[in-house]
């Protein structure tokens, strides 16, 4: 670090700088204390007048102005908080719509790979740098429309069983299944449910992803599935 910087550095450490501390002698400046509570730009104005362009390195170093690439990060986070949105409204549909999104990203994504593969032969920074975002966005699309059809899978599934409990809870209190899921306090048509003329069975099946299926019977207590 230039003296300039020293002397910055030592007067930011104990509380003030002076210009008398960063401006070179024989310059007749007035003696004038620069506080912390002053603005950086006063500080950096004052040194760079006596030592141009250097200042700048010197409060960088500092920390005291702000980073560049602050504002590129924040527009990555943007883009990748996008993206993950983007993989939670493909995951909320059925399983054609999902492999559709995915069939999608995965296109996206092996075009940022022949990208970046002619990026790096051509030596080109640029494309190298656009291609491999491009291909990190589809990434995170991809985890996160995944991710978001499973968990909602696991819920349907979930709630299947729970309601299988709600079931047998019901039958213990009144000897007998109820003629609807609405008994038992459930508004859903996803389900649909069954008994038999005694209401002594009953059957519940649903799809789980728009394709397959699983059907419960009361009678053998066990899941079928199928597609």
């Amino acid at each position: 670090m230039t003296a300039v910087g020293s002397s910055v550095a030592n007067g930011y450490r104990t509380g003030h700088a002076t210009a008398r501390d960063t401006l070179p002698h024989g310059m007749g400046v007035t003696f004038m204390n620069f506080h912390l509570s002053q603005k950086p730009a006063q500080l950096r104005a004052a040194v760079s007048h006596a030592r141009g362009s250097s200042a700048d390195i010197g409060f960088l170093r500092l920390g005291v102005l702000p980073d560049i690439n602050d504002m590129k990060n924040k527009k990555s986070v943007f883009l990748f908080l996008m993206a993950a949105m983007l993989g939670i409204y493909f995951g909320q549909a059925d399983i054609f719509g999902v492999m559709q999104s995915l069939l999608i990203l995965f296109f996206i994504g092996f075009i940022g790979f022949i990208a970046l593969i002619s990026g790096l032969f051509n030596n080109n920074s640029r494309v190298i740098k656009i291609s491999g975002l491009m291909i990190l966005l589809a990434i995170t699309s991809c985890i996160s429309t995944s991710s978001t059809n499973f968990i909602k899978i696991t819920a349907k599934n979930n709630t299947a069983e729970q309601i299988i409990l709600d079931l047998a809870h019901y039958k213990d209190l009144h000897g007998s299944y109820p003629n609807d899921l609405q008994a038992i306090g459930y508004e859903v048509d996803v389900f649909s449910y069954r008994t038999d003329s005694a209401t002594s069975e009953f059957r519940l099946m649903y799809l789980v992803d728009g394709w397959h299926f699983r059907d419960y019977s009361s009678k053998t207590e066990n899941w079928r599935e199928g597609d």
